[in-house]
């Protein structure tokens, strides 16, 4: 694949791909969405105008992803809080109320939320926090105030030590980490509703399920 049609973080831009009958190609050669990014990519193509302004990550075969039930509050949460909050600065942590019973039962994430506001645009970053695994999920959205449009989303993976998380969820600040890994972009002018789709599509959050209760209950 050339390296033109990619930007720097190494995301395909939509308007190189071909979609046909459900699969992808570029300059005739099959690729795949990776897995991180699927949800997002099959909302994405189903909207002409979010699909021209997107930006994906692929490569040249198909996989799967395996993993445990993650259990935590979504992205969006901390979107709300920051919208709704009047301070130009804002950090916050935000956990499920049982976190502490389903701990050791499954993996838990922490949400921490960093936002930075001017007159004009709202920064908001987030990071699912994972006690079971190094891996964390990244948000990144910037947010036209007056008119409550989202102009910019992103979400990545990143890798984080115990130390690495500890800082993030005191601090609230970006740690670069070990194999970061950017899924998607998507710049433009589009609607808090499908910013809040994307991002709940994006984390893979669990719900709690009659089972799984009686399970850590027994």
């Amino acid at each position: 694949m050339t390296d033109t049609y990619f930007d720097k973080d190494g995301l395909i831009f939509s308007k190189h791909i071909t979609l046909h009958n459900g699969n992808l190609f570029l300059d005739g050669q099959q690729i795949y969405i990776t897995p991180e990014a699927r949800s997002v990519f099959e909302y994405l193509a189903a909207n002409p105008d979010l699909w021209r302004s997107s930006r994906l990550s692929v490569s040249d075969s198909g996989r799967g992803m395996k993993r445990a039930p993650i259990f935590g509050v979504p992205f969006r949460e901390g979107l709300y809080a920051a919208l709704a909050s009047p301070k130009s600065h804002i950090k916050a942590l935000y956990q499920r109320d049982d976190w502490e019973v389903i701990k050791g039962h499954a993996v838990v994430g922490t949400l921490v939320a960093h936002t930075s506001s001017s007159a004009d645009l709202v920064e908001f970053e987030a990071w699912q926090l994972l006690d079971m695994t190094s891996e964390t999920f990244y948000m990144h959205a910037i947010l036209n105030r007056e008119y409550r449009m989202v102009v910019h989303l992103d979400g990545a993976t990143i890798h984080h030590s115990l130390e690495e998380k500890s800082f993030i969820a005191k601090n609230a600040r970006k740690i670069k980490g070990a194999g970061y890994k950017k899924h998607f972009r998507i710049d433009g002018s589009f609607s808090i509703k499908i910013a809040e789709d994307l991002m709940d599509l994006y984390l893979p959050l669990d719900d709690l399920t009659d089972e799984f209760l009686q399970y850590v209950n027994a």
